[in-house]
């Protein structure tokens, strides 16, 4: 997971007090690690977190900032992807109610998590969905799409192992 949270009071952009990194992940399934990692990091003093998934690292600056302002009226954000998933959580409070023992890995992780968030009464943003890239097919689409043309790292990357795959098959 690639997680950046942000402390109190520091506004929606990457403000300089806004930390990046890399976690490990813990035991569990996805929703259990997602639920793991929003509350361990909440505890460290941060008041919003947001949590981006390693196969969508095309996500644009934009929709982190769009995250943190959602966060202003909302309980939670949710980055929908094109396959039923969510790309991106963002969140002011630990909700492990609306991760653990969700179907992670199915067409209905979105939709089960907006159900849960509407049962408990908690108001949910949402931003422009996105293709993950969970597959070399996934990257063929995105590639063929345009949609890697703001991650030029993802970019190159991605003809790379395209060219490897093609290179493969012959």
């Amino acid at each position: 997971m690639v997680v950046l949270h942000t402390s109190r009071g520091q506004g929606a952009t990457r403000p300089p007090g806004a930390r990046f990194g890399l976690l490990a992940q813990g035991p569990g399934d996805l929703g259990d690690r997602l639920a793991a990692c929003l509350a361990d990091l909440l505890a460290t003093g941060a008041d919003r977190v947001t949590i981006v998934g390693a196969d969508t690292p095309h996500v644009p600056i934009a929709s982190y900032q769009q995250a943190f302002v959602l966060l202003d009226e909302a309980d939670v954000v949710l980055g929908p992807a094109l396959d039923g998933g969510y790309y991106l959580v963002a969140a002011k409070a630990a909700r492990p109610e609306l991760f653990i023992g969700v179907p992670m890995g199915t067409e209905m992780v979105l939709s089960e998590t907006l159900a849960r968030a509407a049962r408990v009464g908690l108001v949910v943003g949402l931003l422009p969905p996105l293709r993950d890239l969970d597959r070399v097919e996934d990257l063929a689409v995105a590639l063929a799409a345009g949609e890697l043309a703001g991650a030029p790292a993802t970019l190159a990357a991605t003809k790379e192992l395209l060219a490897a795959a093609r290179a493969a098959i012959q």
